[in-house]
């Protein structure tokens, strides 16, 4: 049994299953992404949004009684996936955080970088697929293949999650290029894209 629910307002459909072992919250955050992932006792965050979503995003886990997360996946450096941190990490404490390889010569990332310092928290440079298996799901970690990319929402990290016979896909901002690099090496359907 696993619960999606999609803070939307496009999305009005919810499936809400009271204490599933798995939940997924998409919340409503703008053109910006911040995904919350529940299984059981653990926490995975993808994205922190822009910085004017941070308080949200904190209310949010507080209101959820989240007072870590356990992996936080960076998709890729843009404001609107990074903007957050900083609000996030005032009242929330991060385990390990995760990113693609590359950095940005921006404002926002060089706010990011100061939040992850003061914080002491070392992000993992994404290079190779990585799995992290939580109880009874499996996330899988796929970096971009290149080096360099035009766009830079193709540097975006792809995640899978895999829980029973249902899966999840949660593509960051990838775009053609990025997209079809990744479909070319992993063919699958997906219980839910993202």
């Amino acid at each position: 049994l696993y619960s999606i629910h999609c803070l939307y307002n496009a999305l009005s459909s919810s499936v809400n299953l009271n204490n599933a072992p798995l939940q997924i919250t998409v919340l409503e955050t703008g053109k910006s992404d911040c995904i919350v992932i529940k299984i059981e006792d653990k926490t995975v965050m993808i994205d922190t949004g822009l910085d004017e979503n941070g308080e949200k995003i904190v209310n949010f886990l507080n209101k959820n009684n989240i007072k870590n997360i356990d992996y936080l996946i960076i998709s890729h450096l843009d404001q609107d996936h990074i903007g957050g941190l900083d609000k996030l990490l005032d009242d929330i404490s991060v385990t390990e955080v995760i990113q693609p390889n590359y950095t940005r010569d921006t404002n926002p990332y060089q706010k990011y970088q100061e939040a992850l310092t003061e914080e002491e928290l070392i992000p993992v440079y994404l290079s190779n697929e990585m799995q992290i298996d939580i109880n009874g799901a499996s996330l899988t970690l796929y970096p971009p293949l290149k080096d360099k990319y035009e766009l830079s929402n193709d540097y975006s990290i792809i995640t899978s999650l895999t829980y029973g016979d249902h899966s999840f896909l949660f593509t960051g901002d990838a775009e053609s290029i990025r997209l079809n690099e990744f479909l070319s090496t992993h063919p699958q359907h997906y219980t839910l894209l993202k």
